[in-house]
């Protein structure tokens, strides 16, 4: 008869089976911020002061407001205040810039809607800067297509 904590072994392997090694002859087992992108950057040697500074352009607009860094690409045109007063603090804190703007709680709420993880937090900023990369590549190659 089994005891009490083979019997939990057993039942852990079940719910988690090992998981294969990776190799780095096999590219699709890596993991996607091992990955280099399609400007050669590994987000998995970055930290996030630097993936903030990456994400400072209008193509990939990120900016930190009280600690949580949000992707606003997305709201730059409609951006009430225009393109340029989020687009200079791209890849900043902008915690002062938006207190002193005194917004709406409608717009305090609407912030969540871009938040992509806390400042500090390096694994969920580099997979947002994976996900970012991806979007960036689909519009370089509709670019192109809608150019010939």
């Amino acid at each position: 008869m089994a005891t009490g904590m083979e019997l939990l072994r057993r039942w852990q392997q079940q719910q988690h089976p090992p998981k294969k090694s990776l190799t780095a002859v096999d590219p699709a087992c890596l993991d996607e911020t091992q990955a280099p992108t399609a400007e050669g950057v590994r987000f998995a040697d970055l930290e996030p002061p630097e993936l903030l500074r990456l994400h400072s352009t209008s193509d990939a607009c990120w900016i930190v407001i009280d600690g949580r860094v949000l992707d606003v690409t997305s709201y730059l045109g409609r951006h009430p205040g225009g393109v340029e007063s989020i687009s200079r603090l791209a890849g900043r804190d902008a915690t002062r810039a938006f207190a002193a703007a005194r917004h709406s709680q409608a717009a305090i709420w609407q912030c969540r809607d871009y938040d992509i993880g806390a400042v500090h937090d390096a694994v969920q900023l580099r997979k947002a800067a994976v996900v970012t990369a991806r979007h960036r590549e689909r519009i370089r190659k509709l670019e192109k297509w809608l150019e010939r």
